[in-house]
């Protein structure tokens, strides 16, 4: 399983390189409810996770590793392997 935290603050990703496609199977986001009510942002996890189910919860803060921020977007997506017919684990495409 691959996991990748990617913060959005001040309108920019941080870091810059995790503003690339992903090819995460599950994205959730935590930000604040107005954050999460602006369909510009489901339409920008829409690009960034074409392949995702994505999942959003408003916070009253959001915590990205040892930090707590306020008015940014969180997000923790996940990369899973998948079993083959024949119980084999494979590496996501």
């Amino acid at each position: 399983m691959r996991v990748l935290q990617r913060v959005k603050k001040s309108g920019a990703w941080m870091p810059a390189e995790q503003a690339e496609t992903s090819n995460a199977q599950l994205a959730l986001v935590f930000s604040t409810p107005d954050a999460l009510g602006s369909s510009d942002l489901w339409q920008e996890l829409r690009a960034l996770y074409p392949a995702a189910q994505i999942v959003g919860c408003s916070t009253a803060g959001e915590i990205a590793d040892v930090n707590v921020l306020d008015e940014s977007i969180r997000l923790h997506e996940r990369q899973f392997r998948a079993l083959t017919g024949g119980g084999r684990i494979r590496a996501p495409r």
